[in-house]
């Protein structure tokens, strides 16, 4: 019988220690999030946007293999074609937009 690669672990020598961590504060993060569906009409600064596009890369998946895209819109054109596209969501709603 022929021995099969899920037989046995690969040893991984890699180790790196955590990051300290406010766990009261990270409780209260999670306890207090909430999908947003109705926006202000003021712009977010483009370094913002930057930023929270590269915290978002940091997200954890399966064996870093990053399945995502990310699409930013700036276009008020394109913002009402991708409504249209939505299918008239609330989400998408051209007021909003």
């Amino acid at each position: 019988m022929s021995k099969s690669i899920l037989s046995s672990t690969p040893e991984v020598k890699y180790h790196e220690e955590a990051a300290p961590t406010d766990f009261a504060a990270f409780k209260t993060i999670v306890q207090s999030r909430r999908t947003v569906r109705g926006f202000e009409a003021e712009a977010i600064p483009d370094s913002v946007v930057e930023e929270i596009l590269d915290l978002g890369l940091l997200a954890p998946n399966s064996s870093n293999l990053q399945p995502w895209e990310f699409y930013w819109v700036k276009g008020a054109d394109k913002k009402r074609l991708l409504a249209d596209y939505c299918m008239g969501q609330n989400a998408a709603n051209l007021q909003r937009l």
